[in-house]
């Protein structure tokens, strides 16, 4: 925990975010709930009547004509910290997000450490997350916000986890987590298959987390329904992004040049429901089939940046992957689309290095797999 600490400390103090420009983004949308302005209504640009602090924050931002695409529970906090943020020391506001992102994502490794020790495990475990540069880089060195929603999934999990049976109290509490982690990123929305199958023979527990799940969504989205534009802008610009957007492919790329890329999502989404429907299946507990569910996001999406494997990276400690580890270090190659000399498009040989280890991995790991099925029901008896 110190190492890891101070390890992020150091990188807060001593660096600038450099290998993406989200956080400013951030940092404009909190200033403006903060000030009582809906963020959804509002694009960087036009900067008509903008101060110079704010207008050489939006000079850094990307696509500064369209509206913010981050969701509800993440806009409370950007304004929170907005509010806190003190623009004269600290003309960017990066400075203090990113300390309020490394401070949520410490009490993330503090209830996995938790969660090790409940399940009689080495703690040591826990520095695949706490320690790895991708971890280190992606939030207190970049300040990105996925810790805001990673930290209540593993919040839900654990409290579905710890006892055999459900319970109404417990699947009450594990909704309002699971809610709060939806409505920052819906990554976690296809395990709403493994929880729903898990509870479906207690009435009273399913309905709790239900229930919980939509009234904490409907508290989180208020606000913003409540202020002048509403969620309009955020329909707008996220459905841009899911329809243009694609960098970093995989499995997604293949299916998009022979199916195109509107057909190729919905066979990843179909994919991502099998790959869901096939944990449930085999009963793997709710942290397995969380890793598989971010894994298989991963290889399905038409857009993969390496701080969206911070999802999964956070599992890995309860239920470590070779193939996902792997991952976890060649994404990062992906980063050379910042130098002038590769195209934003990468290259097929850069693909390749990045996910044929992974693909290869996976492979041995299902051969292993079926050897292992195969051996088992050819024995006697």
């Amino acid at each position: 925990v110190a190492v890891a600490v101070l390890l992020r400390l150091w990188i807060i103090d001593t660096t600038t975010p450099q290998l993406s420009d989200d956080v400013h983004r951030y940092v404009f949308d909190g200033r403006n709930l903060a000030a009582a302005v809906n963020p959804y209504l509002v694009a960087p640009l036009p900067c008509a009547g903008c101060d110079a602090a704010t207008h050489r924050l939006v000079q850094r931002i990307n696509h500064p004509e369209m509206v913010t695409i981050y969701l509800p529970a993440s806009q409370l906090v950007f304004g929170a910290l907005g509010a806190i943020t003190d623009a004269n020391g600290d003309p960017f506001g990066y400075l203090g997000f990113r300390l309020g992102f490394v401070a949520v994502e410490m009490v993330m490794v503090g209830l996995v450490m938790r969660l090790l020790v409940r399940a009689g495990r080495s703690l040591w475990w826990a520095a695949l997350y706490a320690w790895h540069p991708l971890a280190l880089s992606e939030v207190a060195g970049s300040g990105h916000q996925d810790v805001l929603g990673v930290l209540p999934l593993v919040a839900c999990l654990a409290v579905l986890t710890a006892v055999a049976e459900p319970r109404v109290v417990r699947c009450g509490l594990a909704g309002i987590f699971f809610a709060l982690c939806a409505a920052v990123k819906p990554m976690a929305m296809p395990l709403l298959i493994p929880i729903v199958w898990r509870l479906r023979s207690a009435q009273g527990p399913i309905a709790a987390f239900v229930g919980t799940a939509l009234l904490t969504t409907m508290a989180l989205t208020a606000p913003f329904l409540l202020m002048e534009g509403g969620l309009g802008g955020l329909w707008d610009s996220g459905g841009r992004f899911v329809r243009a957007w694609a960098h970093n492919a995989s499995a997604h790329a293949v299916l998009a040049s022979v199916l195109g890329h509107h057909a190729a999502s919905w066979v990843s989404v179909a994919g991502l429901v099998g790959v869901m429907g096939i944990a449930t299946w085999r009963r793997a507990d709710l942290w397995s089939a969380a890793l598989a569910c971010f894994f298989a996001e991963v290889l399905l999406s038409s857009t993969v940046h390496p701080w969206y494997l911070l999802w999964a990276l956070a599992m890995l400690p309860l239920r470590f992957n070779t193939a996902f580890w792997t991952l976890s270090w060649t994404v990062t190659w992906s980063y050379a689309a910042w130098c002038e000399a590769i195209p934003w498009d990468l290259p097929v040989w850069l693909l390749t290095a990045i996910y044929a280890p992974v693909y290869t991995l996976l492979a041995c790991q299902g051969a292993h797999w079926v050897w292992r099925r195969g051996f088992a029901s050819s024995r006697p008896g």
